[in-house]
């Protein structure tokens, strides 16, 4: 039975260059992945701002209301702020 087993390939036992193929597809795909996720968070965040803050500095805060319905209330200075 130990013959049987020790028969078997193990990663460890394969080519260097395989093993060096699969570790950078992995360590690539990783990088490609995280950068996707920073990048569309980042541009994700910076329509939020144009978006809101652009409202803001047009004091023109009743537009935030077509993207969030009853996001500003004139009566609700502090519940604004705070979702802002």
């Amino acid at each position: 039975m130990a013959h049987v087993l020790s028969d078997r390939v193990s990663p460890k036992s394969a080519p260097p260059a395989a093993r060096n193929w699969g570790t950078t597809v992995l360590r690539w795909s990783s990088i490609a992945l995280v950068a996707t996720v920073w990048v569309s968070a980042t541009l994700f965040g910076l329509y939020i701002l144009a978006f809101y803050a652009g409202a803001l500095a047009e004091n023109d805060l009743a537009r935030w209301n077509a993207v969030l319905p009853h996001i500003y209330e004139r009566d609700t200075p502090a519940a604004t702020a705070g979702i802002g």
